[in-house]
């Protein structure tokens, strides 16, 4: 049997039994098991689904030769990242950009906002100052349509455009009396 460790309406700690299925869904920490072979065959399972460590050298090597990269590897590059993000999350994108065309860079921002896994270790405002006006002004209207709520657009307030601020502006202020 596992366990699962959970917090009552008292503040008192109790375990509760859980299936396997949502038990690989939780870290080895907050599971107990009263059987070793259900422990052995939750830590087989963590074995197969690890994905294997990035390699740091190897994204030094690919960074050091980005300056020497033609428009169409670079393009090639940001395909590869659109379609596979995963592949790409401890990538650093910011090292990418300042060699990337506006729409390419465009495009890159808007899937690392767009995409979970790549939103979680990208800092986009560190992404922002390469993008268009037309890109920011894309992300607020879509901010605005419920789209971003998980980006904290107030870091990259001072990359945005007057007229996308002003947008925003009326945006909370409507926001706030519809309250």
């Amino acid at each position: 049997m596992i366990l699962k460790k959970v917090v009552n309406e008292n503040g008192k700690i109790v375990y509760e039994p859980i299936q396997f299925e949502d038990a690989v869904k939780l870290s080895k920490k907050e599971l107990v098991f009263t059987d070793e072979d259900e422990e052995e065959r939750y830590d087989d399972f963590a074995d197969e689904s690890e994905e294997p460590k990035s390699n740091k050298k190897d994204i030094q090597k690919i960074m050091m030769g980005l300056p020497f990269l033609d428009d169409e590897d670079l393009k090639e590059i940001v395909d590869d990242i659109i379609r596979n993000p995963l592949e790409f999350k401890d990538f650093p994108l910011a090292a990418l950009m300042p060699f990337l065309d506006d729409e390419d860079a465009d495009r890159l921002f808007l899937t690392c906002v767009d995409d979970d896994q790549l939103s979680k270790n990208t800092d986009i405002s560190s992404l922002a100052h390469f993008v268009s006006e037309a890109c920011l002004d894309t992300l607020a209207e879509g901010y605005m349509n419920g789209k971003y709520q998980h980006v904290d657009l107030d870091t990259v307030y001072p990359f945005m455009s007057g007229k996308t601020m002003k947008k925003l502006f009326k945006y909370y202020l409507n926001k706030k009396d519809n309250k």
